[in-house]
């Protein structure tokens, strides 16, 4: 399905997930570069599906708005 992307897509995974598995993502990553596809990476190391640390949430927050606005537009 990576051949089908037709936006930017924004990938973030806590390395420690133990509801989905980081391997996954690293897969689908490399399924969107090998298609060409624009895409970008965050993996918060330790995190698991959630963020308990403040200052992580705010930043992991500040990002996906700003790529929200850079893509989607304002």
């Amino acid at each position: 399905m990576a051949k089908d992307l037709e936006k930017p897509l924004l990938i973030i995974h806590g390395t420690s997930d133990d509801n989905v598995y980081f391997s996954h993502s690293l897969k689908m990553s490399n399924a969107l570069f090998r298609e060409g596809k624009t895409h970008d990476f965050l993996a918060l190391s330790g995190s698991t599906h959630m963020v308990p640390d403040p200052l992580v949430t705010t930043r992991l927050y500040q990002r996906i708005v700003d790529y929200f606005v850079e893509h989607l537009g304002s």
